[in-house]
């Protein structure tokens, strides 16, 4: 039914069969994933010491790579585990991922 504005129109009812998927393969965008992963498990100080934060952050990474051509068209990780998580390496890191992304 359409309306005007004074009046609306005599309604109409058409029939529709649905008759299957569409042969015409359907577009779809995977994006591409950037990941800075950082864990640091041994510290000078042993009453600081995490025992699996790196092997959790090796871990997600892991995890993250399987998405590879499924979730994402491409996975991209910089890791950063103990002596290579200090300051600069952090910093490099996100800079790694600024340069990386658009």
């Amino acid at each position: 039914m359409a309306e005007k504005r004074h009046a609306p129109s005599t309604p109409a009812t058409i029939c529709l069969r649905w008759q299957g998927a569409s042969s015409k393969a359907e577009f779809v965008i995977q994006l591409k994933l950037y990941v800075l992963t950082i864990g640091v498990s041994t510290y000078q100080w042993p009453d600081m010491r995490l025992p699996l934060a790196a092997k959790d952050a090796q871990d997600l990474a892991t995890a993250l790579k399987r998405q590879h051509w499924r979730l994402y068209r491409a996975v991209e990780v910089k890791l950063l585990t103990d002596a290579q998580a200090h300051k600069e390496g952090m910093l490099d890191g996100l800079e790694w991922l600024e340069r990386q992304t658009t």
